[in-house]
């Protein structure tokens, strides 16, 4: 046999009911169903890996891109990835789950969305963003909205992105803006460009 019908799950040339502990299980509609090693699926289609050589289609919770099929994967609506690891839709990944909002996680979380991109938001531990890298060497960046990649390092916590220091730009309010307004003197040195601001004249 090739292909299963009626929910069951192709392995070793025969359709099973239930897949083998160590492999998981893989599809969602009565046909076609089978089991395979442990894998990653991104965008309804699984990662290619030593593991696994070969493409197929797979399905993840909703608003997921990205998901873990993990031994023993097997729900009663058949194969679904289950440990989500990247959100899309704009919404933040907390415990493999997404979310609306970080609601759910703990006060001291930030609420974080990776640039102006709608995949890949976090409910995550507040942090800083120091040149796109984060206190433990992820990649990061600081939001539009505080001055993008102009801004250097940025503090995120729950509701809240704020600039600390810029690139070639002058921080003013928290953010980065090419030239301070009526009312402030602009302070930096050309020679490098980090640390200049805006600062109120007297």
């Amino acid at each position: 046999c090739i292909r299963c019908r009626n929910g069951l799950y192709l392995h070793e040339s025969q359709c099973i009911s239930t897949c083998p502990a160590n492999l998981t299980a893989v599809g969602v509609s009565l046909w076609g169903r089978m089991c395979a090693p442990p894998f990653q699926c991104r965008g309804s289609r699984s990662i290619r890996s030593a593991v696994t050589t070969t493409s197929f289609r797979c399905s993840c919770p909703a608003n997921c891109h990205e998901c873990s099929f993990r031994p023993g994967n097997a729900g009663p609506n058949g194969g679904i990835g289950s440990n989500c690891t990247k959100c899309r839709d704009a919404k933040y990944l907390y415990n493999q789950t997404c979310l609306s909002n970080c609601s759910s996680a703990p006060s001291d979380y930030a609420d974080y969305i990776y640039g102006a991109s709608t995949y890949g938001a976090q409910c995550r531990p507040a942090f800083t963003c120091t040149g796109s890298r984060d206190e433990n060497g992820e990649r990061c960046r600081c939001p539009p909205s505080i001055g993008g990649t102009a801004c250097n390092s940025c503090d995120f916590t729950r509701g809240s992105q704020v600039c600390t220091r810029c690139r070639s730009r002058y921080l003013f309010n928290s953010t980065c803006v090419r030239r301070c307004p009526d009312g402030y003197t602009e302070v930096g040195s050309r020679s490098t460009i980090f640390g200049w601001t805006c600062d109120a004249m007297h």
